[in-house]
């Protein structure tokens, strides 16, 4: 169980946008306010942890594309993204499917897919 609300926690983050965010927090110190020491520790702490971010290894993860079903003039349906055609069951009132077979991309509706 534990394993499940750990990957439930996980946030995967573009390492070069945080490098460059914590490079900007350290150019806005003032060097006339602060301590050379600490201008000098805090310096080596971004290079140190910019280091570190370029050293660890990166996650298997890949973009999540979004996208929907689309009606067409035969009265099937079509992945936008694509154009392939989803799995359906054969029972009636099939469901169209959450993901494309083809390509991957999520169906779901949320705030970016209406």
């Amino acid at each position: 169980m534990e394993n499940i609300s750990r990957q439930a926690e996980r946030k995967y983050i573009d390492a070069e946008e945080f490098k460059a965010y914590m490079w900007k927090g350290y150019k806005t110190v003032d060097p006339e306010l602060t301590d050379a020491f600490w201008l000098y520790t805090t310096k080596r702490l971004t290079e140190n942890l910019c280091r570190d971010i370029d050293e660890f290894p990166a996650a298997d993860v890949r973009p999540v594309v979004r996208s929907c079903w689309e009606e067409v003039p035969d009265g099937g349906y079509v992945c936008h993204e694509c154009r392939s055609r989803p799995l359906l069951d054969g029972s009636e009132g099939d469901a169209l499917s959450h993901f494309c077979p083809n390509c991957g991309a999520d169906m779901r509706k949320d705030e970016h897919n209406g």
